[in-house]
């Protein structure tokens, strides 16, 4: 294989190896949904409403480890709908625990999420909801909660029973979106729609309104990441961007094509040129050469025959090679071949004589 045909080859890994891994990119961004995260500044992700509160200076931080290691438990704590707590997987007994108590002793929990028929969050009096398609609801009550709130907009799956325990805060004809209930000092805020205050929906009619009643005034403010994945533990190449992820497998293969480019072999080995080791023969087929190119063939085989009359011999190959030279001499027209011929006879018998 000649080396512009190994470059080719290399150019070809790397051009598909770079083809895959942009197709891989597409495949992950395309699965990858948008979850109620403030991290996440895709159409559900709470990025928009992170940025408002703290631009209105609300304390807001996000917890980033299980509730029953909250050293500093804030006054507000939202968790918001994710698979590990209100979808398959109940919350650890020692997270259950210290989630009653924090409310129980004081704090405010906000919680939005489809899922409170399955899972409850270990708060017994938690409510249940219904089957329900909605998108709009509106202000049932006026106060510290509801505050300049006239309608909310946002879609939603679920609500909760007009016959709930609990004051409802939000509702429509299909049943109550939002409500509150005490629970010990403190109480909870359920709300059956989490887009409400998504990066989509928060700046439809009152959302971003409702937010701000809820959650300030109050103290600080933590958004449950946890539940979301996000763990302060995690090391730095589980919490970087997967586009980065794949720009340094990118950079990772062009290197490992070009070193192997460069080292390993992609063809058998070509053996160096010979010395240039030449002898008396190839002397003689160079004055050859030049004699046949200057016409003095006929005298160059002369010169040989009168040099090897001079130096007698008895031996039979002797008679028969100053014969040779003799029928060589005689010719007309003799060729190159002629000269070389008559230049070895000459060279055996100067040998033979000394």
């Amino acid at each position: 294989m000649t080396k512009g045909r190994s470059d080719l080859w290399i150019a070809l890994v790397a051009a598909v190896a770079i083809a895959a891994l942009a197709y891989a990119v597409h495949v992950q961004d395309a699965a990858t949904p948008s979850t109620f995260s403030t991290f996440d500044r895709g159409p559900n992700g709470y990025a928009a409403l992170f940025a408002a509160l703290r631009t209105a200076g609300v304390p807001v931080r996000r917890l980033e480890v299980p509730l029953a290691r909250m050293t500093h438990p804030p006054a507000v704590l939202v968790v918001s709908s994710a698979r590990r707590y209100l979808g398959g997987n109940p919350l650890a007994r020692a997270d259950r625990a210290r989630l009653a108590a924090f409310v129980r002793r004081g704090g405010r929990l906000v919680v939005l999420a489809w899922g409170f028929a399955r899972h409850r969050l270990a708060l017994a009096t938690m409510p249940t909801t219904i089957a329900a398609r909605t998108h709009r609801a509106f202000a049932l009550v006026r106060d510290a909660d509801t505050a300049d709130v006239i309608v909310v907009r946002a879609p939603s799956d679920a609500v909760f029973r007009f016959r709930s325990d609990g004051a409802p805060l939000l509702a429509n004809r299909h049943g109550v979106v939002a409500l509150r209930y005490r629970l010990g000092r403190g109480d909870v805020i359920a709300i059956a729609a989490p887009q409400l205050w998504s990066n989509r929906w928060i700046g439809r009619a009152d959302n971003a309104r409702f937010a701000y009643d809820v959650l300030a005034h109050r103290g600080p403010v933590a958004f449950d990441e946890y539940v979301q994945g996000y763990a302060r533990r995690a090391s730095a190449w589980n919490v970087i961007p997967m586009s980065v992820k794949i720009a340094t497998a990118l950079v990772l293969v062009t290197l490992v094509v070009a070193v192997a480019g460069a080292n390993l072999p992609f063809a058998g080995r070509v053996p160096a040129e010979p010395p240039d080791e030449r002898g008396s023969a190839a002397y003689l087929d160079a004055i050859a050469a030049l004699l046949r190119r200057g016409g003095g063939a006929r005298t160059a085989i002369a010169a040989f025959a009168r040099d090897a009359a001079a130096r007698p011999s008895r031996a039979p190959w002797a008679e028969r090679a100053r014969d040779a030279l003799a029928e060589l001499r005689a010719r007309d027209a003799p060729t190159a071949v002629d000269v070389l011929a008559a230049a070895r006879l000459d060279y055996r018998l100067r040998k033979e004589r000394g």
